[in-house]
């Protein structure tokens, strides 16, 4: 839970009302954190009252001030972020972007009782800011990460440097539920456009096709399809996405190879209202009378077979091409084509890592006035 000044103000004056106080402690015990911000100077005397009404419920965590008590990885977290993006550059700037993962998911979802033992060594708001770090630097392997943030912000994150390699992996891809909430958390917080939403599709292969023969992987899952873009026949899953205006990911399904885009479409666009755009694959009479129902009007050109009876104008095409710069960066950037997992818990996990990181990506972008996918602006000298 993150408490603001307003609330400061009130425990400044003295103690909170009853009211007040079980709302509080209604928040903590829902999410197991309590988040105190008090700006550039810490308050002794009233850090010790808060750690005494405050820190003494169950499960709860203290963080005060710039400095975090006994948990490390809050605000050194995201300054890494700091560090390696350039986005935050004042202590006040920094502390408010360094809890972002800790005010939305503490070290376990309480829903998700952790398991009896000690408490891991690295904390999962670690976990979390490496991996959404990572992945936005071009880090897309477990190996990868973990050496690389081990080796050059290691005073960030002390706790990685007393775990091994394996137990940072099993730890991430642990996670995955986690990631999911946060990556709807995250999305939420953009500024979109929710009645806009476009559709489309991207090959994302397994193996070599020479190997797909042989290739163990994700059996019954994987099957060979078509790559329109590359005119060749791939071997192992379809990413089939949707974006909200102007380039937010609000939903992803990794779908075998053959599987098209008309037969997946109506579970990307479940709930939906407004408008949707997608290329000429998704033109079919049928499936937009399906969706006239709920609320959905889809809009995509016939195919050239097809007679056309009017061409689209450019801004439309324009609009419906955003998506195709969202499916570049996850290419480019994110190495979306790059299959490194070799089961599905895995792969899920570090595909939900790589929309967290985008997305958030997108928030830091709308937050610091730059267009919402210009990611390369967030990297300064």
């Amino acid at each position: 839970m993150w408490i603001g000044w307003p609330v400061w103000k009130m425990w400044n004056k003295g103690p909170l009302s009853g009211d007040v106080m079980q709302e509080i402690l209604r928040s903590v015990g829902q999410f197991g954190l309590f988040n105190f911000h008090f700006g550039q100077t810490p308050n002794p005397a009233l850090e010790e009252r808060i750690l005494e009404d405050v820190g003494s419920s169950p499960g709860v965590r203290v963080f005060l001030g710039l400095e975090i008590h006994g948990y490390p990885g809050a605000v050194n977290g995201l300054a890494c972020l700091s560090a390696a993006t350039g986005v935050c550059h004042g202590p006040r700037e920094l502390h408010h972007t360094g809890v972002l993962h800790d005010r939305r998911f503490p070290a376990r979802v309480p829903s998700q009782a952790a398991a009896a033992g000690p408490a891991p060594t690295l904390a999962d708001s670690e976990i979390l800011t490496i991996e959404t770090v990572g992945e936005f630097l071009g880090l897309d392997t477990d190996r990868g990460l973990y050496a690389y943030f081990r080796r050059h912000f290691g005073h960030f994150f002390p706790g990685l440097r007393a775990v091994h390699r394996t137990t940072f992996g099993r730890q991430a891809a642990n996670l995955w539920v986690v990631k999911d909430a946060l990556w709807q958390h995250l999305s939420a917080a953009t500024h979109r456009d929710a009645a806009l939403v476009i559709v489309d599709s991207l090959p994302v292969p397994v193996c070599r096709f020479a190997r797909a023969h042989r290739c163990r992987g994700f059996a019954g899952v994987a099957a060979f399809g078509h790559d329109a873009l590359a005119h060749q026949t791939d071997y192992g899953l379809r990413l089939h996405l949707r974006i909200s205006w102007p380039g937010v990911i609000t939903a992803a399904t990794l779908a075998p190879a053959n599987a098209a885009d008309l037969a997946v479409a109506p579970e990307l666009l479940a709930g939906q209202v407004g408008w949707v755009l997608g290329d000429g694959t998704y033109w079919s009479p049928r499936l937009r009378a399906e969706l006239v129902p709920q609320g959905l009007a889809l809009l995509a050109p016939p195919h050239r077979t097809s007679a056309r009876t009017e061409r689209w104008p450019r801004w439309l095409v324009q609009t419906r091409r955003r998506i195709e710069t969202v499916l570049s960066q996850l290419t480019e950037r994110y190495h979306a084509k790059r299959v490194w997992a070799r089961d599905v818990w895995h792969l899920t996990a570090r595909w939900l890592r790589k929309l967290v990181s985008h997305t958030m990506a997108v928030l830091l972008c709308q937050r610091t006035g730059l267009s919402p996918l210009t990611f390369a602006r967030l990297i300064t000298a």
